[in-house]
């Protein structure tokens, strides 16, 4: 199945790697690049590390495997150029752990866990790094061992806002946008105390948030920015640490590290199943490919990419068991098909 559609992997070590319809390929080495976006048909990535940075895959791009003889479909050999188009920019504060593009490419966002920081960067017309926007943020929760600040951990556009979700402070925070520019002073959205929003997903009106540290997923309706209900996500033996969110037809699924499970939701936010999975499955793509639908997860534990099929018929959404796997060390990001 992994010949079947082009996978884009950011890993917690040291490489971005190509998997798919051509030869496996390293794309950029960088030290911890665990998410990447695409802008206007250029793809760019954060550096996870204590001085945060945000960089832009291009150029001469490293071949062979990377030192310690760590090895993936069949290529060998030391590892050459970086695959780093000019020069990485600060990310505008410590450990980014996520990057997202506005729908017309023109900014990124890049969310800082270390500190909270969001830095919005706006790019030229050929894709380079030009004014950047910080937006630093306080606060904490109840969860002292996790809460101690503000820790953003995701963000997206939805319509004329910028939304982060705040895992440190229980907080969403939406900020208007004027040309993709965020406005400094955004309205704070008061989440289920103790529940970490990670990761979130739009549904028509609303946006269900996933709790990391709590297990649940709440839903909050657009515009009047109102938590409307929220509900656990996972009832499988183990901890219940909510990673990332999707959409699957009309159904919603959701990585749950602990139980290594997927699992799938309906509208009503009602389990439906939940399936294993790898090792700690830090985020996951759901596509379509030229053999059917499925779930590619990173299990950043196993040290492997596995797939499950995916049934979308008759209007219900059924994940099968892990069909294929590939080893792929730490992998904590997956770009599915034409968007990478």
């Amino acid at each position: 199945m992994f010949s079947s559609v082009d996978l884009t992997i950011g890993t917690g070590a040291q490489h971005v790697f190509r998997l798919g319809t051509g030869d496996p390929e390293y794309l950029a080495q960088v030290s911890r690049p665990t998410f990447l976006t695409r802008a206007n048909a250029n793809s760019y990535g954060v550096s996870e590390v204590g001085h945060g940075k945000i960089f832009r895959i291009g150029g001469n791009a490293p071949a062979g495997s990377p030192g310690g003889g760590i090895t993936i479909g069949g290529i060998n050999g030391a590892a050459l150029e970086d695959g780093i188009a000019g020069e990485p920019i600060s990310s505008g504060g410590s450990h980014p752990c996520h990057i997202a593009a506005a729908p017309d490419g023109r900014w990124l966002y890049v969310a800082n866990y270390g500190d909270g920081t969001l830095r919005a960067v706006q790019l030229t017309e050929g894709g380079e790094f030009g004014e950047t926007v910080d937006l630093p943020h306080t606060g904490s929760g109840p969860v002292t061992d996790r809460q101690a600040g503000s820790h953003a951990h995701f963000s997206a556009v939805v319509d004329d806002h910028l939304i982060v979700a705040d895992l440190g402070t229980d907080e969403l925070r939406v900020y208007a946008l004027e040309s993709g520019r965020p406005a400094p002073d955004p309205t704070l959205v008061a989440m289920p105390a103790g529940s970490g929003p990670r990761h979130f997903l739009r549904r028509g009106k609303a946006l269900i948030v996933a709790g990391e540290l709590d297990g649940t997923v709440t839903e909050v309706e657009i515009g009047s920015w109102q938590v409307v209900r929220s509900a656990p996500a996972a009832t499988a033996p183990g901890e219940h640490y909510l990673s990332h969110i999707a959409a699957a037809g009309d159904a919603i699924v959701v990585g749950v590290r602990g139980s290594n499970t997927l699992s799938v939701l309906d509208s009503g936010l009602q389990i439906v199943q939940e399936v294993p999975t790898a090792s700690w499955p830090r985020h996951f793509a759901v596509c379509s490919t030229p053999k059917g639908s499925g779930v590619f997860v990173a299990g950043e534990r196993s040290d492997e990419v596995v797939y499950h099929p995916m049934d979308l018929g008759a209007g219900q959404v059924n994940i099968g068991e892990v069909a294929d796997r590939v080893k792929v060390p730490t992998p904590m990001f997956i770009g599915a098909g034409e968007e990478f």
